[in-house]
């Protein structure tokens, strides 16, 4: 999955559901590589759920890849509300499909939306959301003496430190985001008088869930 800097995107998937008026409404949300990826759900869905009225959904992969579909809706009153409350989440990488059992009250055009809204967003809300941001591995070693500095400045700058290796020294594996980088570079040099300089082992794109490390590309 290719994320450019900043980017939000689905982690894991969500699925929730409630009831309008005797309609019942699915939600489901899942991250997705590429339209074709999308397009293939969309088709699991369509023949498992087979029996349900409609199964509408909206994708955004970027910023020119996007689609939605109404399915035998009232025209734009389910897919573009699904694809509103994915943009306006500012969310790529995104499938949502809202299926729908018709309960036998109809619910109108201003129902239709609110309905294929609150779809979407409880599916989201269901689902793990992460943020993605360039930046770089950072090794970083030092004494004992050196580490309380430096471990400060690292909390300070909001660092994730994923890896800290206590042997006859200190070894710190960093991943700083790429604007922080020379800033932390030069007040950790300044905090030991130049003894310790960090080194940059990789650049690549990270999240961060719960203090732990993600790469969305998977290396």
């Amino acid at each position: 999955m290719k994320l450019s800097e900043g980017t939000r995107y689905l982690h894991a998937y969500g699925e929730d559901e409630v009831v309008i008026k005797k309609s019942r409404f699915i939600g489901r949300a899942w991250p997705v590589s590429s339209a074709e990826a999308a397009q293939r759900q969309i088709e699991v869905i369509k023949k498992e759920y087979w029996d349900a009225t409609h199964n509408c959904y909206a994708y955004v992969i970027d910023e020119r890849v996007r689609k939605c579909s109404d399915d035998g809706e009232p025209s734009r009153t389910a897919g573009m509300p699904i694809m509103d409350v994915i943009t306006g989440r500012g969310l790529h990488h995104c499938l949502v499909i809202v299926t729908r059992y018709f309960g036998g009250i109809l619910l109108g055009t201003g129902g239709l939306v609110t309905a294929y809204t609150t779809g979407t967003n409880i599916a989201l809300d269901a689902a793990e959301i992460l943020t993605a941001y360039d930046g770089h591995e950072v090794d970083i070693h030092c004494n004992y003496e050196q580490y309380g500095r430096i471990n400060y400045l690292l909390q300070e700058a909001d660092v994730l430190v994923s890896d800290t290796d206590f042997g006859v020294d200190i070894r710190l594996r960093a991943y700083i985001r790429k604007e922080l980088l020379a800033g932390i570079m030069r007040q950790v040099a300044e905090a030991t008088s130049g003894t310790v300089i960090p080194t940059v082992r990789r650049d690549l794109r990270f999240a961060v869930r719960n203090g732990e490390v993600i790469l969305p590309d998977g290396k």
